[in-house]
């Protein structure tokens, strides 16, 4: 199975994270449980229902969220560099807003005034996605 589609499928709400970045072994149990799932085979068959639950709008802003603060590494961390939050916007919003996300980690790779984004930076990008059509600029003058 494709990475890209691995991270898309599972609902955040369903799997909870404890430490960033890890999933406790009670956790990852409670989440099979969740799906109904007790072999590779049922839940390969179950994710692509899942995936299909995290895109739902309703759904989607939670996992776009979540998205961000599971890439927080430390405590404290409340922000994510620029080449991290690149590779995350493709992953999450590429196969969405594919011109919006392209504009935009141009911007952020040629840009030298933001190190990191934080996470109200990151849900204002999705609130302008789901909000502005490209075809209304003039995106290149």
């Amino acid at each position: 199975m494709h990475p890209k589609k691995w991270v898309n499928p599972i609902q955040p709400t369903r799997f909870p994270v404890l430490p960033p970045i890890s999933f406790a072994p009670e956790e990852w149990r409670r989440g099979l449980k969740a799906l109904r799932v007790d072999t590779v085979s049922k839940l390969k068959k179950a994710l692509p229902e899942q995936e299909k639950e995290v895109r739902r709008p309703s759904n989607f802003v939670d996992f776009y969220s979540y998205s961000f603060c599971y890439c927080l590494t430390e405590e404290k961390q409340k922000s994510i560099d620029i080449e991290s939050i690149c590779q995350l916007l493709d992953l999450v919003l590429g196969s969405q807003f594919r011109a919006q996300v392209d504009y935009f980690i141009e911007y952020l790779k040629i840009q030298s005034d933001y190190k990191v984004i934080n996470l109200d930076q990151w849900m204002g990008f999705f609130r302008f996605c789901n909000k502005h059509c490209l075809r209304c600029y003039n995106v290149r003058t």
